[in-house]
């Protein structure tokens, strides 16, 4: 018993050391960097989640901003993370050495998980070849044939706003615009209309996959540092309820179609074809395959956008300058193509483009994106040299909120994106949806 205890404090202080060490790390190579503490690194609160990592990373931003640094240092776990704060250094991450950071530090299992193996996730050469397949999907042309399901789905928030207004009663705008993205995504991303039974079992397997419980996040976590041990013991992030869900809505509709000889211009239907094409020398996408990128497609579409309309009608609703300025381009566009709410009318209203913008800039669907390090890279006109496995923070919303790119940042100014003044925003410091080869594929 004595010689456990012995060993088990003898370990505790290897472990301990091994942590002091590492925490050094920035410090030898000289690069600024914040305190961290044992065990989470800079997230000391990651177990009991009491502040959010997104909020943390954007206070560390400004902190390191004001003491004039155009990077610094932190740690997840005892793993050193690189964070660039001159978006130089970010166009040089994203973009120029992408070669060095092509990588993405997202956990998937796709033996336990499959469904976790998606665009988003995967990397190297499958990434490669699924993101070149995948692309055509979201031309413009495509998306024009698709706009009237847009359109159509539209109407049932009009309906909704119609009756609240007449009836002077209060309603939930988030879960307006949470419907109406389920509608148009199932639509185009599984070629399913839904019924309100069925919207309800999609928005609650969805909560469920969304769901960042304690476990969800310790696995996000421990994955990101530890990918491989967490293969081996079967880790998975997405509920297998919900995963089971959206594989066999996939299985389903895929069985249906191709019995049926059913051919739509949807998203489902590139991957379809992507499953029957023998000639590809990778071999043919398994249902499995084609359900996660469905999944994929559906989730980042269905909160991001929710959640952007959402914050969008705030600001209008807060700036009634911005609404009459809606208005006015409405009424004038509208009146151009006969009342019809049609693509090219859309693509006119450049006003309400830059509305969208700026509440995109403000309210960033993501506060950061990481990118691991491929290969030991020196970063331009500094000493530093990332070494291969190292992770990098682009810190999106705290760029987005940085005086000295964004003046007077809290204010809500659509005017930002006006063509004549849009030359005038720093390269690289508006990523909403990031940079470079691995940007936002939709």
């Amino acid at each position: 018993m004595l010689l456990l205890a012995e060993s088990l404090i003898t370990l505790v202080l290897l472990l301990i050391a091994y942590y002091k060490f590492s925490f050094q790390y920035w410090k030898r190579q000289n690069v600024p960097f914040i305190q961290p503490s044992i065990p989470w690194g800079n997230y000391p609160s990651a177990l009991k989640r009491q502040d959010n990592f997104g909020e943390l990373v954007v206070r560390m931003y400004h902190q390191m901003k004001k003491q004039g640094h155009k990077y610094f240092g932190i740690y997840l776990f005892f793993q050193p993370c690189f964070v660039p704060t001159d978006p130089k250094f970010i166009k040089l991450i994203l973009a120029k050495d992408f070669q060095h950071f092509n990588f993405r530090n997202f956990y998937y299992n796709e033996k336990d998980d499959p469904i976790s193996a998606h665009l988003l996730s995967l990397n190297g050469e499958k990434w490669k070849r699924l993101r070149s397949k995948l692309t055509p999907t979201f031309t413009a042309g495509k998306i024009k044939m698709v706009f009237k399901i847009f359109v159509e789905c539209g109407k049932i928030i009009e309906h909704t706003l119609e009756h609240h207004a007449q009836n002077r009663t209060s309603f939930d705008v988030k879960e307006m615009f949470s419907s109406y993205s389920t509608d148009v995504i199932v639509n185009c991303a599984f070629g399913v209309e839904v019924d309100r039974l069925k919207k309800t079992e999609f928005k609650n397997y969805s909560q469920k996959a969304l769901d960042f419980n304690t476990r969800r996040c310790i696995v996000m976590y421990l994955g990101a540092v530890f990918p491989k041990l967490c293969r081996k013991l079967g880790f998975r992030q997405i509920a297998k309820s919900a995963g089971d869900f959206f594989i066999n809505i996939v299985r389903n509709t895929v069985e249906f179609r191709e019995k049926t000889n059913t051919i739509r211009n949807d998203f489902l239907q590139l991957l379809i074809n992507l499953k029957n094409d023998e000639s590809d020398d990778w071999g043919q996408f398994s249902i499995e395959e084609v359900a996660a990128q469905c999944f994929i497609f559906f989730l980042a579409g269905f909160e991001t956008s929710a959640t952007t309309m959402s914050f969008a009608l705030y600001e209008i609703a807060a700036n009634p300058h911005v609404y009459e300025q809606i208005m006015d381009e409405m009424r004038r566009v509208l009146d151009k193509y006969n009342g019809e709410m049609c693509h090219d009318a859309i693509k006119e209203m450049t006003y309400l483009g830059q509305v969208v913008d700026e509440t995109l800039r403000i309210h960033s669907p993501a506060y950061a994106v990481s990118r691991t390090c491929t290969q030991d890279y020196h970063v331009p006109e500094t000493n530093i040299v990332l070494k291969k496995g190292f992770q990098v923070l682009i810190p999106i919303r705290g760029i987005h909120s940085d005086p000295e790119f964004y003046p007077e940042p809290e204010k809500f100014k659509p005017e930002r994106f006006h063509p004549d003044n849009r030359q005038n925003i720093e390269p690289y410091s508006y990523l909403p949806f990031g940079e470079g080869p691995r940007i936002c594929i939709g």
